[in-house]
C-alpha cells in the first residue's frame, strides 16, 4: 500500500532539517542530535505502579545502568527485558520510556530497560555480552525483584532486536537461563545480507543505507565479523529449541526482508511465530505513538502476544 499520510509528512519534516549525515556528524554529535530530537516528541507520561533507575554489578566489576519499571498491584510478576535500538551507537533508556511504560501496563509486567554501552566505544561483542549478563542477572536476582524465574522475556527494536535474538539463541546454547519469549520489532539479523527490501528502501525511509553501513562499521571490527551468527543471528546453524517469538516488521523498512527472513526460519524450525507486517509504516514507526495509531497498536499487538506467553 502507498506510504501513510501521516509517515510522509514526518518524513517531509525530517528531510526540511536535516542536516549532515550520521557518519559526517560521528557518533557523539549524532548522539547529542538524536537525543535532542527525542525530547522534542511529545510524551504521554503514561502512569506505572513505580520506576526505578539502578547500577548492576557485572562478573568484570564494571556496572549497568537499568531501568525498571513496575506495573500496579503485588507481585510477583512476569518479565520483560527491554534492548533499545539506535544501531548500536545511539539511543538510551529515557528515549524509550514511552514504550516501555506500554509494556509494562498492557502486558502487566515487570519492564527492566537496559542502558548498555554503545559503538564504537564498546564494540561487538561487548554489548552481546553484557545484555546477556543483564538478562543473567534478572534470573539469579528474580526472587529479589518480584519476578517470576520462568516467565522473563527478551525484546528490542531494531539493534535491541537483533542483541534479543542474539540473547535466545545463547541462552539456548549456554543453557544458563530460560527465556520464554522474544519480540523482535524490526530486528537488524544479518549485517551485510542483500535483500530486495534493502534495495527498494535504502533511500527516503528514515533509516538510509549509508547510515547502515556506518553502523556496522563502529559496531563491528572488521568485515569478517558480519558472518559471525552473534553479529547475524539469521545466519546461525540452528533455529530449533529457541523461545516462542513475535515478529514486528514494516513495508518501507530496509530491514524488512531480513526480520521476515527470521521469523520464517523459526517456524521451519517448528517455533511458534507470531508475524505481522505494517504496511505503509517505515522503520522505528513504534516510537512514534504520539503521531501513528499503528504505533500504539503494533506496540498493544506485540504486548498482547508477550502476556498470553506469560500466562
Amino acid at each position: 500500500m502507498p506510504l501513510d499520510a501521516r509517515v510522509q509528512a514526518l518524513l517531509n519534516q525530517f528531510q526540511q532539517t536535516g542536516g549532515p549525515s550520521l557518519r559526517t556528524l560521528g557518533a557523539t554529535q549524532a548522539r547529542l542530535n538524536f537525543s535532542s530530537a527525542a525530547k522534542m516528541m511529545p510524551t504521554s507520561d503514561i502512569p506505572v505502579g513505580s520506576v526505578e533507575d539502578r547500577w548492576v554489578k557485572r562478573d568484570s566489576g564494571q556496572e549497568t545502568m537499568i531501568r525498571i519499571y513496575r506495573p500496579q498491584g503485588q507481585g510477583p510478576f512476569p518479565a520483560f527485558v527491554f534492548i533499545h535500538g539506535g544501531g548500536f551507537v545511539l539511543g538510551d533508556v529515557s528515549q524509550y520510556d514511552d514504550m516501555c511504560r506500554r509494556f509494562t501496563n498492557l502486558a502487566d509486567c515487570v519492564t527492566i530497560s537496559i542502558e548498555y554501552g554503545l559503538a564504537p566505544e564498546h564494540k561487538f561483542p561487548e554489548p552481546v555480552e553484557e545484555c546477556y549478563e543483564i538478562v543473567r542477572w534478572t534470573h539469579r536476582e528474580a526472587e529479589r525483584l518480584g519476578i517470576f524465574p520462568e516467565k522473563i522475556a527478551v525484546g528490542g527494536d531494531s539493534a535491541g532486536g537483533n542483541l534479543s535474538a542474539v540473547i535466545a539463541q545463547l541462552a539456548r546454547d549456554r543453557k544458563e537461563f530460560p527465556i520464554a519469549y522474544q519480540v523482535l520489532m524490526y530486528p537488524v539479523v544479518d549485517m551485510l545480507g542483500e535483500t530486495e527490501s534493502k534495495r527498494a528502501n535504502s533511500t527516503g525511509y528514515f533509516l538510509e543505507g549509508d547510515d547502515m553501513l556506518w553502523f556496522g562499521e563502529c559496531y563491528l571490527h572488521t568485515p569478517e565479523e558480519t558472518k559471525d551468527p552473534m553479529a547475524s543471528p539469521l545466519l546461525a546453524s540452528s533455529f530449533s529449541d529457541l523461545p516462542p517469538a513475535c515478529v514486528i516488521t514494516a513495508e518501507y523498512d530496509p530491514l524488512r526482508d531480513e526480520g521476515e527472513a527470521y521469523a520464517n526460519r523459526l517456524s521451519e524450525a517448528g517455533v511458534q511465530v507470531h508475524q505481522h507486517r505494517y504496511d505503509g509504516m517505515i522503520h522505528g514507526f513504534m516510537s512514534f505513538t504520539w503521531l501513528l495509531p499503528q504505533a500504539r497498536e503494533a506496540i498493544e499487538e506485540a504486548a498482547l502476544q508477550l502476556k498470553k506467553a506469560f500466562a
